[in-house]
């Protein structure tokens, strides 16, 4: 069976989803591109970019919470609601933007309720798919998705570029505004293409300790939270240490975003394998192969030569790919749909944490070949509790 035939056979109501999720990744894009040059507008400088991308990164420690909500309302609402305020939002900072009355606090607080109603949508999309697909097409189902979160983000930064030249930054962060909406419209379709959806009842403290003892009572979904924040860890590590070491190296701004795309095409070609080999691979199998390129891609970062950063970027993207789509699909085969929003929210703010501390671990004076053979020993380590976890299972 081909690639096309495999992934050709899902559902409408995901077709639905995916458009969704498709015009806001690219909208997502356009504002990331757009948003710092609109802070430099206001007068912000480095310290005023610094404390928008702040209160841009908060919400992320707030997932659980918000995946609680996830939980407890109707998910295709909760899309539909969430793309519709995004636009309200926007609309609002656009009208400031445009009367030059913006400032670093409005524009930090847009930031943080923007990631706000990003996270809660991402949580609300992470426990929707299950029930939108049947178990067997999940992974086509999780290697779409993330391969739209991957690839099509690629294609806004271009627009909001050339956008930028041609109208501006504040123009140009409405561009997004109507791409929120066709979010919001293929949401409101999708109610009608979706089964129903029961509300969560009880108390929401009770129902955020529920989803919290989920995670804590399941090894696999243990190993998985730890091998998720190793990820992360290394991930920001490698962020903070890849322009200094091109830099240091002679390779400049060229050698880094080629390296740059080196990952990022090995993770969209990660994501979309998974759709490919899952008719041939169990879950499992394409976890073990992921964090076993991932290990080998970052011993391969300890050696100080350029033609191995350009492979081990390579590698590494294909391992995250990878890793990203099996992982979720994993995951919403052990947790009940139910409690599926507050367990990816409990990821997220995991995920959050390993990102900031691989930041400050990046940026501390030890040496790249000491730090990376000491996160790929970590992350070895925790792919031999996995293979425990798994046979003890």
């Amino acid at each position: 069976m081909t690639s096309h035939a495999v992934f050709a056979r899902l559902p409408r109501a995901f077709w639905l989803y995916l458009s969704g999720l498709a015009s806001t990744a690219i909208a997502d894009a356009v504002l990331f591109v757009a948003l710092p040059f609109v802070v430099i507008g206001a007068g912000g400088g480095r310290a005023g970019l610094a404390t928008v991308l702040l209160f841009a990164s908060l919400p992320r420690f707030l997932a659980p919470l918000l995946g609680t909500l996830a939980d407890r309302w109707p998910g295709q609402t909760v899309l539909a609601v969430t793309a519709l305020l995004r636009a309200g939002l926007l609309a609002g900072v656009g009208t400031f933007v445009f009367f030059e009355t913006a400032t670093v606090v409005l524009l930090s607080a847009f930031a943080f309720l923007n990631a706000l109603l990003v996270t809660l949508s991402f949580t609300a999309g992470s426990a929707l798919v299950p029930r939108l697909v049947p178990d067997e097409q999940r992974p086509q189902a999780n290697s779409l998705s993330s391969a739209a979160l991957m690839g099509l983000p690629l294609l806004g930064y271009g627009l909001g570029g050339v956008l930028i030249k041609l109208l501006g930054s504040g123009q140009t962060l409405l561009v997004a505004l109507p791409l929120y909406l066709l979010t919001m419209l293929a949401a409101v379709l999708l109610r009608s293409a979706a089964p129903p959806q029961r509300a969560g009842e009880g108390g929401f403290l009770m129902a955020l300790r529920g989803g919290l003892q989920v995670v804590g009572t399941q090894p696999l979904l243990r190993i998985m939270l730890l091998l998720s924040f190793a990820m992360n860890l290394t991930l920001n590590v490698v962020n903070v240490r890849a322009p200094l070491f091109m830099t240091g190296i002679g390779a400049g701004a060229n050698g880094y975003a080629l390296f740059e795309g080196l990952s990022a095409g090995g993770a969209l070609l990660g994501a979309l394998g998974v759709g490919v080999l899952s008719k041939r691979w169990k879950t499992d199998a394409l976890i073990n192969t992921g964090r076993l390129l991932c290990v080998l891609a970052v011993l391969t970062l300890a050696v100080p030569q350029l033609w191995g950063w350009f492979v081990a970027a390579a590698l590494l993207g294909l391992s995250l790919g990878l890793l990203e789509v099996a992982t979720i699909t994993r995951a919403q085969g052990l947790v009940a749909a139910d409690t599926l929003g507050r367990v990816m929210g409990v990821f997220l703010g995991v995920n959050a944490l390993g990102l900031s501390l691989g930041a400050v671990l990046g940026g501390l004076t030890v040496s790249s070949t000491v730090l990376f053979v000491f996160l790929a020993s970590l992350l070895g380590v925790l792919g031999l509790l996995w293979n425990r976890a798994v046979r003890l299972t």
